[in-house]
């Protein structure tokens, strides 16, 4: 190892630093206890000794590492105490995080077998993007134990049965995407929130109880609350949970587990996307760093169109996506407005020309025709996949060139070239919505795009 590294001298301290780290990682990783240890190290019982022998000599240094650690702890040699090796952690507001153990303090039991074996059941149904996400969301659910899920200060829901306690963030947002599909009906009714009983959610949400008791203890009317009801039934199961990668070791994961608890099967969720971050050259943003850049500023710089592009076309979904500057100005005012702008004149120029097209088919049309609706299966398929990223260059740049090619093997198009513009337009439409409706005006010009359906 001093070798490989070229250490030569006991000054190069940073050198031997790194070559220690290695050397006990390796030792962790791959190392063994020696087979006689029990024989070479003195002991004051012979059945520590015991002990020893067969648990610790001749096995893994993980191994023996964690029995180590069982024998310490049921043996009441020892406790466990918890420490921030990261710190010091400084929050929002540039304070110092302060770690404190809250007397009485209310957890979740995630740890609770049978309620895992429950979850990890109804992942197996579900939809995960990306799939290899499925194995740390495994794991996560066979670690989880207790999770507290109350403070005592700052904003927030307090805890219904001690009031002295606010329910904790991460425990509060685990099913509120099923308060998102009600509550402009609730606002619509002008309910009350003193009406929001636990009678009231239990009959929204799970359609426990007599709507018609429940309409005349809180005096509303039971239209709306059927109406309530089946705004919630429209919406719901949920098909996609998006969030952030980081969030796979506790709210996603405490998303599936408090929708096991607490809905029907048929209201479970079917799927999550974890998305990738948003880095400054290759650093994540944070506030700390200085190197967040607001959304509104880039669309006020280079327009709307052109950062969905960029974000779209940039990474799939569950990437993290690079922002590197100079890349930036070479794409947002380069290579994608040039894209638009001529993806748009030649658009234009073939619908200007559509008198000239020909009624009759040959073999070229025939092979463009098939070619065209294979990639736009294919570019569906891959939406329903959230493949993004592939299903937009195959829409800016696949299709552009097939057109270009088929216009090129034949002196006057096909008019069912139309048809093609019209369905690759509403493809367009998903990405780039401005100029894809500037297009339509200037061709079909039959309302707006964004309200056609398109086959």
């Amino acid at each position: 190892l001093l070798k490989s590294m070229d250490i030569k001298s006991q000054d190069e301290r940073d050198k031997l630093d790194e070559a220690t780290k290695a050397v006990y990682l390796s030792e962790m990783q791959v190392g063994y206890m020696i087979q006689d240890l029990h024989e070479v190290i003195p002991c004051f019982s012979e059945s520590l000794r015991d002990f020893i022998k067969l648990n610790i000599s001749g096995r893994s240094v993980k191994e023996a590492r964690e029995n180590i650690r069982n024998y310490i702890i049921n043996n009441k040699l020892g406790v466990l105490i918890y420490e921030l090796i990261n710190k010091p952690v400084y929050c929002r507001c540039g304070a110092e995080v302060v770690v404190k153990i809250l007397q009485d303090q209310w957890f979740i039991n995630y740890g609770d077998n049978e309620w895992k074996v429950k979850v990890k059941e109804w992942l197996k149904n579900m939809r995960i993007v990306p799939q290899e996400s499925v194995a740390q969301f495994e794991a996560t659910i066979d670690w989880l134990k207790r999770r507290a899920c109350a403070r005592t200060r700052g904003l927030g829901v307090p805890l219904p049965w001690d009031n002295k306690w606010i329910i904790e963030s991460l425990s509060d947002s685990t099913i509120y995407m099923a308060f998102y599909t009600i509550i402009h009906k609730i606002r619509e009714y002008g309910i009350d929130s003193s009406k929001l009983t636990k009678e009231f959610w239990d009959y929204i949400l799970l359609k426990q109880g007599d709507v018609i008791t429940l309409s005349r203890n809180l005096g509303i009317p039971v239209e709306n609350i059927e109406n309530i009801r089946s705004e919630f039934e429209y919406w719901y199961p949920l098909d996609l949970r998006v969030s952030g990668k980081d969030l796979i070791p506790n709210h996603l994961t405490f998303f599936i587990f408090n929708h096991v608890a607490l809905f029907p099967r048929e209201l479970h969720p079917k799927g999550i996307v974890a998305n990738g971050w948003v880095l400054i050259k290759q650093q994540k943003m944070s506030k700390s760093a200085r190197n967040i850049i607001p959304l509104k500023k880039l669309i006020n710089v280079y327009g709307s169109d052109i950062i969905r592009l960029l974000l779209a076309l940039n990474a799939e979904v569950h990437q993290d996506e690079n922002i590197d500057f100079d890349m930036l100005e070479k794409l947002c005012r380069g290579e994608y407005p040039q894209l638009l702008k001529s993806l748009s004149d030649e658009i234009i120029s073939i619908f200007h020309r559509k008198d000239l097209l020909r009624d009759d088919i040959n073999i070229i049309d025939r092979w463009f025709w098939n070619e065209f609706i294979y990639k736009v299966q294919k570019i569906l398929r891959s939406l329903e996949e959230v493949k993004i990223r592939e299903a937009g260059i195959s829409i800016y740049y696949d299709i552009r060139d097939l057109i270009k090619s088929y216009i090129g093997l034949v002196a006057v198009p096909n008019k069912r070239i139309l048809e093609a513009i019209k369905i690759w337009l509403g493809l367009i439409n998903i990405y780039t919505p401005f100029i894809a409706e500037e297009i339509w005006s200037e061709t079909f010009a039959d309302g707006m795009l964004a309200n056609k359906v398109i086959e």
